[in-house]
This record gives structure tokens, sequence and C-alpha cells, in this order.
């Protein structure tokens, strides 16, 4: 485990935590640092807890053992559970009283894999009781995406801390920390291409470490590589963990991203909507770029990172047609852009030097 003091101080400056981030970027090593600093409840959320009697009965005995105060009325509102259908927003108004009544000391409520309750009356019970406990009470909602809740309003009361994969990515000092640490000073030497190649994403720093421990120098070059290509633990790890797991939009996005060399909301729209498709593909890119997974964060454009770039491009499901079609229509996107290099590499990629040629004399760039 790296310390990250600058993660692990934040759980007391706020009511509400949103851990929010795709598979191997540490949300459960974040919230078990925090369960050192603050007593805890954890929650592992399955599909059993979707049902408000069987998620209440997993809150109540995790407060009975944090705060003894509250065993014999937690008792008799567990009692009242028997009935099939318990109303959700009065419960939670009975438990956020109750807290207000004997919770003395600070106490973090962890609630992890919280996607599991979309759509259910358990997400009612969650965000009633979100907005009514006491402040002392932490609530650190953990997952893939956006929890099922209504946060607008403690958002912009300023209530609401938000740490996305951005956060959790390893910073370049850190990597280099990590390296070190795990590699001794030969690992400063990979630091930056371990950094450029996984954009901080800390499994991928991990297995990448694996890899470069025990190989003499003039190895570790030519062992990181195969880590890219199909069959290295890193290709397996993305296509069984990660991409598996992405609904068919969602890939079609990343797969015309990594054609194209960037993407944006407007690009996105014109290349990967369908008449058959559901949602907004715009929306769709926006949740990719907020889970950190597969964009190198920064300004402008998204740009897929190369370990994800190169992963997508050897297993594309695009048809040949489709791909035309996406170098066409990123060449024009990048003249727009004025970045005349990336927009000649598709044109070359296209294998047409007649297409190249009428485009390139419709606007020629400065010299």
């Amino acid at each position: 485990m790296l310390s990250r003091p600058r993660l692990q101080r934040r759980i007391v400056e706020r009511r509400v935590h949103v851990v929010a981030a795709g598979p191997g970027f540490g949300k459960s090593t974040l919230v078990a640092e925090w369960a050192e600093q603050l007593p805890s409840i954890l929650v592992s959320l399955t599909p059993m807890h979707r049902f408000v009697g069987s998620l209440a009965r997993a809150l109540m005995d995790g407060f009975r053992l944090r705060v003894p105060a509250l065993g014999s009325a937690l008792s008799s509102a567990l009692s009242g559970l028997a009935d099939q259908t318990p109303d959700p927003g009065a419960l939670a108004a009975q438990v956020a009283t109750l807290l207000e009544e004997h919770l003395v000391r600070d106490l973090a409520l962890v609630l992890d894999n919280i996607d599991e309750l979309a759509g259910s009356d358990a997400a009612v019970l969650v965000d009633e009781l979100v907005r009514q406990a006491p402040r002392r009470l932490h609530v650190v909602l953990a997952g893939r995406g956006e929890p099922p809740l209504r946060l607008s309003r403690l958002r912009v009361a300023g209530e609401v801390d938000d740490i996305g994969a951005a956060d959790l990515a390893l910073t370049a000092d850190e990597t280099r920390e990590f390296l070190v640490r795990e590699l001794g000073e030969a690992g400063a030497r990979w630091a930056e291409q371990v950094q450029t190649a996984t954009g901080g994403w800390p499994v991928a720093v991990r297995l990448m470490c694996e890899t470069i421990r025990g190989a003499a120098a003039e190895d570790a070059a030519r062992l990181l590589e195969p880590l890219r290509r199909p069959g290295g633990t890193l290709f397996s790890y993305l296509a069984e963990e990660v991409l598996a797991s992405e609904s068919p939009e969602a890939r079609r996005v990343l797969e015309h991203a990594a054609i194209v060399g960037g993407m944006d909301a407007e690009l996105c729209g014109e290349l990967c909507a369908e008449p058959t498709q559901r949602g907004d593909p715009a929306a769709v890119l926006d949740l990719l770029g907020r889970r950190g997974l597969y964009f190198d964060q920064g300004e402008g454009p998204l740009v897929l990172t190369p370990l994800l770039a190169d992963h997508l491009a050897l297993t594309s499901s695009l048809a040949e047609d489709e791909r035309r079609a996406a170098l066409v229509a990123g060449a024009r996107w990048h003249r727009r852009h004025r970045r005349w290099a990336e927009s000649l590499e598709l044109l070359r990629r296209l294998g047409d030097p007649s297409c190249c040629r009428r485009r390139c004399s419709r606007r020629r760039p400065p010299c």
C-alpha cells in the first residue's frame, strides 16, 4: 500500500463522499485507510440489499456495534421489519432521529458497490438517510459510477466530496515513489515510461512493477512490452475485468476514439449514433471520461491512454467501412481544430493518396 495523505485527510472535510471509478483504481484501499482514521461501518452491497428490509438489517447491525446506546431502540425498529414492504422514507427518518440523539462522535458509513441499488426501494432508504442524518455521520458511497441518489442539492450546499478516477490515479511522483520503494533506485529509471503507459492507473502500475521485478536491467524494457500485447498480463486484465463489463454503446465510443486519436461530444455524436442505439453517445462519452479508466485527463478533447489505444486497436469489432468513415470524420475534426499533423496522419492511414491530396488542397496549413 502507498500512503497518500492528499486523499486520507478528505474523510473529515465533508459529510458525504462519492468515490466513483472503474476497477483497479484503489477505491477499497482508500476506504480501508479512512477506516483507520474513523470508526466505520462497511456494507458491501449485493443484489440481496436491494430489498429495504435486508439493507436496513445490515445498517442497524452496524450501528448497534458502533453506537451501543442505540441497542434497544434499534432492536425495536428491527422488530417492525417483519412487514414485507417497510416504508423506506419513514424508516430513514426513524434511524436519523436516533442517530441525532445518540451519536456523540464522528462515524463513517461506507456503502461499497452502491451501483447495486439502482432503481430499488433500498436506494430511497439510503437517499433519505443521507439527507436527514446528523453531521457526525460521514457517508461514503463507493462504486463504478454515479450513485443512484439525489445529491444535487447537497452538492450545491458544498456537502459532497466527489473523488473520481483522476483523484485516485497515481501522480507521476507517486508512481516514482512506489516503484522506488518496490524496486529500489532502479525503479526510478522506469517511472516515466510506466506513468506514460498507464496514466497512473494503480492496478496497471502494480502489474508493470511485478513484471520489472527480478528482471535484469537490459531485459526490463523487453519484458514491459508484452503487457501491451495479446497474452500479456495487463492485456488480459483489460479484456476480462474492464472492457467486458462495458455496454455495447460504450465499447463503440471507445473503438471510435481509438481510431481518431481523440474525441469530443460533437464528434462522438457524429460517429457513434445509430438508429437502434439507446441513449445519447455524448452522454456515454461523458460517463466514460469521468470514470477515468480510458482517457488521459487534461484540457481539450479526450485522448485514450496509450495502453487502451493499443488494446482497442487490436480488438476492434468495427467493420472496414466504419473504420474508414471514422478516419475521414476524424481528419476533418482535427483540421477544424488546426491539428494538422493529426489530420494528415488519419488521411495517410486511409491508404488513398488521391483522397489525401484532395483534402489537403482544400485548406493548407500555414507555413
